[in-house]
């Protein structure tokens, strides 16, 4: 499925914040990460436990050597990038959450690394496309939990949340958009918002993310109020 304009500009976003929102990993989450390798059975060149030394080497020289099972050239690609993948999730989850939706990116690496098409998107860019994944999985299961009995659901729209649909819908200006979305709204909550903007219709979303439409509802509903106050109160 080709990503619509917005998704592709919340995505540049947050690769270029990356580094800003980094968070250094715990020595708990990297040892979690090599015990799962180890149970999947991936073969690595030398023991996964050697301390790899810094290197200048490009992430595409380091996934080469990852594809030949190289455990220090994993470690090296993990340390790098791990930090602002972390702090990316925990925008979105809870500490706990972001760890396991890393974990699984990495581990994701792991079995996908000869996939990488470095000339197409880069390392970086895969991985927080692969986590963006993770952390909508994450919310998606919250959702459908918190709003099984559909007893918390929003059910209500005003016509200012009309306005704010039509203002997406039809903002040509898709950087700003972006900024907006990028900062009031979890993963899911742009996920929705991207649909809304391409006209899909309540149960259309409800299907294509696997959520009830009263969860839709209540989803679109909070994400269009945070984003009606950032830009009543952002400048034109």
């Amino acid at each position: 499925m080709t990503q619509s304009s917005l998704e592709a500009a919340l995505l540049d976003r947050a690769l270029a914040r990356a580094d800003a929102d980094a968070v250094a990993p715990s020595d708990s989450l990297r040892d979690r990460i090599w015990r799962a390798l180890q149970r999947t059975g991936w073969t690595t060149t030398q023991p996964t436990r050697t301390l790899p030394q810094p290197t200048a080497d490009s992430d595409e020289v380091l996934l080469a050597r990852i594809c030949r099972g190289d455990a220090a050239a994993f470690a090296l690609l993990m340390d790098r990038h791990m930090p602002a993948l972390l702090g990316y999730a925990r925008r979105s989850l809870s500490d706990a959450e972001a760890e396991e939706a890393v974990q699984e990116t990495m581990l994701v690496l792991s079995r996908k690394a000869d996939q990488v098409k470095p000339e197409n998107a880069g390392v970086r860019r895969f991985l927080f496309g692969v986590l963006k994944i993770e952390i909508k999985r994450v919310l998606t299961y919250n959702s459908r939990v918190k709003y099984a009995n559909d007893d918390e659901i929003e059910q209500h729209e005003d016509k200012s949340h009309e306005d704010i649909e039509q203002k997406l819908a039809h903002m040509q200006d898709i950087a700003r958009l972006a900024e907006g979305v990028d900062e009031v709204c979890d993963v899911l909550e742009q996920d929705i918002l991207a649909l809304v903007r391409e006209g899909c219709a309540t149960a259309a979303i409800a299907s294509r993310l696997e959520l009830t439409e009263g969860c839709v509802r209540t989803r679109k509903h909070r994400a269009i109020k945070k984003l009606r106050a950032y830009f009543d109160g952002a400048p034109s």
